[in-house]
């Protein structure tokens, strides 16, 4: 009988959206670099409107193994898919160690001001999410 892989699927206990996160050099310990919920349009700028980058943190728990990773942004009046990054594979090799899984979306488009929702997921599982607004 072949050996048996366990995967244990980790929890999400936040979902934040920032600019970017980084690790300073000569540390290991990421840094959320400027949260944010709300996106403002520049004056003179039209709809649909492109937002260089989305920064997708999730701080996971309890995971042991490897699980797959995605983010849909999604229009909340319409609950209609905008934009989906790829899928991305994290390995957890201990479930005693929290981790932060980072997805990174360049150019995203908003169709229209509104509200929208980050959503995270793994192994196609809704784990949590984050809400924003666009505004004009």
């Amino acid at each position: 009988m072949p050996p048996v892989s366990v995967v244990v699927f980790p929890v999400g206990k936040i979902v934040y959206i920032a600019d970017d996160v980084i690790v300073l050099p000569g540390s290991t310990k990421p840094s959320v670099v400027n949260l944010w919920e709300i996106v403002r349009v520049p004056t003179g700028a039209t709809f649909p409107y492109t937002l260089a980058k989305v920064c997708a943190v999730a701080w996971m728990r309890d995971g042991f193994g490897s699980a797959d990773f995605r983010v849909d942004i999604v229009d909340a009046t319409s609950n209609t898919v905008i934009r989906r990054s790829q899928t991305y594979t994290y390995a957890f090799p201990d479930r005693r160690r929290s981790a932060l899984v980072v997805i990174r979306l360049v150019e995203v488009v908003f169709p229209h001001p509104g509200d929208y929702l980050v959503e995270f997921y793994c192994e196609n599982q809704f784990i949590d999410d984050q809400a924003i607004q666009v505004l004009f």
